[in-house]
C-alpha cells in the first residue's frame, strides 16, 4: 500500500519572515496591488534561503495577502477583471460624515487633503464610491445631503448591502456626545472610522466606544514631537525659541499643546535644552493667508520698492544691510529671539510659518541653517518646494490604512484598542544644521 506523505510544514525561520512581511502589509510598507520586493532582495536583506523566501511567500498567499500575477507576487488579493465598469447604482459605498459643510470642505484643502486624496484612491481604485452626510445644516436652504440620525439611517437603509461603512470627520473638540454617536454607527456592524488626526482625545477609542468595528486613525503627535527635539538636541542646540502666532493663540488649539509637548519631551529625556516663548506681537504675517506661500513674497517686493524709492542712492551691501534692518524692526518676536546669543534655534507652529520664518529672516541676511535653524510641522504638498525642515505627520499614510480598513482585503496595523496610528517622520531639507558657536546675538550685526 502507497502512503501519500503531507506537505512539508514551513520552517522557523519562514513563519518568521513570513511574519515580518505580514506586519510590512499591514502597515502600508507593502501596498495592497504594488508588487512584492523580488526573491534575491529577501535572500540579501533577511539573510535567508530562497526555500526559505519561497515558503514564507506561500504562507502569505495561503491567507490570501499575496497572489502570483504574471512573475511577481503582488500584495493582497487578485483583483476581479470586470468587463466593462461596475454600474455606479451597484458600487459599495463609505459614507463620510462631517460636523457641517465647512468643516466638511476642510477634507479637500491643505490641512487634510494629505488623508483624502489617497483615502478616496484608494476606494475608487476598487470600485467604491463615498457619500457623504452632516450632523448640521445651518444654511437657508434644504440640505442636499443626509442630515442627523434620521437622515444617515434612511441613507443606510436605502443602500442595504451597499453600504461598507462610515468614515467619521467629527472634531472632539466640537462634540463631546460623539462617543454615542460612534457606539451608535457601529450597530450597522461595518466598519466605523473615525478621524483624530491631531490625537486630540486619546481616550476615545474602544474604551469608550466597546465595539469591534470601531477605528480610531490619529497621527502621533507626541512622536512628532520627540523626533524634532532628539533632531535639536543632537545638532548641539540648547536654547530654543518657540514664536506664538497671534490668530492661532485663541483660535488654534494645536499651537499651545505643540509648546507644552515639547518641554514634556524635554523633561521625559532629561535632556538640558531651554524652550523660549516669547509673547504674543503685532507680526506682518497676522494677516495673512496660511495655506499659501505667495503673501511673504508679496511683502518682501513691497518693503524693498519702497526702500528703493525711499533711498535711490544705495546699492549693493549698503542697501542690503538696510534691507535687512528694515524687515527686522518689523517683526519684534523673531527679533527678540535673535537678540539672545545662546539662542540657535526655532521650532515653528507649522510649516507655513517655518516657510514665512526661513524667507523673511534670510533676506535679512542670516543665514539658515549656519546662524539659525528652523523645523515646523505638516509637510503639505503645497510647501514641499521650499527648503524648509518638516515634522510628516503621514496623513497620507493614515489615509491608505483607512481605506482598506473598508475595502477589507488586507490586514491593517491597529492596536488591541482599536487605533490606527500614523508614524511620523523628519524630514529636512536643509532648515537644520549645527548649533553656531559665538558670544553676540545675531542682531548685533545689523547695528548701524
Amino acid at each position: 500500500m502507497r502512503v501519500k506523505g503531507s506537505a512539508p510544514k514551513a520552517g522557523a525561520s519562514a513563519v518568521a519572515l513570513y511574519e515580518r512581511i505580514r506586519s510590512r502589509i499591514a502597515d502600508g510598507t507593502y501596498r495592497s496591488g504594488q508588487a512584492l520586493p523580488k526573491t534575491r532582495y529577501f535572500v540579501l536583506t533577511e539573510y535567508c534561503s530562497n526555500d526559505t523566501v519561497r515558503d514564507a511567500i506561500r504562507l502569505l498567499e495561503k491567507e490570501g495577502l499575496v497572489h502570483k500575477q504574471r512573475r511577481r507576487w503582488v500584495v493582497g488579493p487578485p483583483v476581479p477583471i470586470h468587463p466593462r465598469s461596475v454600474r455606479f447604482d451597484d458600487r459599495p459605498v463609505v459614507l463620510i460624515l462631517s460636523t457641517d459643510l465647512g468643516y466638511h470642505s476642510l477634507l479637500f484643502e491643505v490641512n487634510y487633503a494629505q488623508f483624502s486624496a489617497p483615502f478616496i484612491n484608494e476606494l475608487k481604485s476598487r470600485f467604491i464610491e463615498y457619500r457623504v452626510a452632516f450632523n448640521d445644516w445651518d444654511m437657508p436652504v434644504e440640505a442636499p445631503f443626509p442630515v442627523g440620525r434620521e437622515g444617515i439611517l434612511s441613507l443606510v437603509n436605502s443602500l442595504g448591502r451597499r453600504y461598507q461603512g462610515t468614515l467619521v470627520m467629527v472634531h472632539a473638540t466640537t462634540s463631546p456626545q460623539l462617543p454615542d454617536q460612534l457606539s451608535w454607527l457601529c450597530q450597522f456592524d461595518k466598519p466605523v472610522v473615525w478621524l483624530d488626526p491631531d490625537c486630540k482625545a486619546p481616550q476615545w477609542d474602544r474604551r469608550a466606544v466597546a465595539r469591534p468595528n470601531f477605528f480610531r486613525g490619529y497621527s502621533d503627535e507626541r512622536r512628532a514631537m520627540d523626533l524634532v527635539i532628539d533632531q535639536l538636541y543632537e545638532a548641539g542646540h540648547r536654547k530654543v525659541g518657540f514664536p506664538l502666532y497671534g490668530p492661532y493663540v485663541d483660535g488654534a488649539y494645536f499651537l499651545r499643546e505643540r509648546i507644552e509637548r515639547a518641554r514634556q519631551c524635554v523633561d521625559e529625556h532629561g535632556y538640558d535644552i531651554e524652550i523660549i516663548v516669547p509673547p504674543v506681537r503685532p507680526e506682518p504675517w497676522d494677516t495673512w493667508v496660511d495655506t499659501t506661500d505667495r503673501d511673504i513674497f508679496q511683502a518682501l517686493a513691497g518693503i524693498r520698492s519702497g526702500l528703493s524709492s525711499k533711498h535711490p542712492d544705495l546699492r549693493g551691501a549698503r542697501f542690503e544691510r538696510l534691507f535687512g534692518r528694515e524687515l527686522l524692526s518689523r517683526t519684534p518676536t523673531l527679533s527678540a529671539l535673535l537678540s539672545d546669543p545662546k539662542l540657535t534655534a526655532i521650532i515653528a507652529g507649522n510649516e507655513w510659518l517655518a516657510i514665512t520664518y526661513y524667507y523673511w529672516l534670510t533676506r535679512a541676511g542670516i543665514s539658515i541653517p549656519r546662524d539659525l535653524s528652523i523645523v515646523g510641522f505638516d509637510n503639505y504638498r503645497r510647501f514641499m518646494q521650499h527648503p524648509s525642515a518638516t515634522l510628516d505627520l503621514k496623513l497620507d499614510e493614515l489615509g491608505y490604512l483607512a481605506a482598506h480598513l473598508f475595502i477589507g482585503d488586507v490586514p491593517i496595523r491597529r492596536d488591541r484598542r482599536g487605533n490606527v496610528a500614523a508614524r511620523p517622520e523628519f524630514i529636512d531639507r536643509g532648515a537644520i544644521g549645527p548649533a553656531r558657536t559665538g558670544k553676540a546675538g545675531l542682531l548685533a550685526r545689523f547695528r548701524k
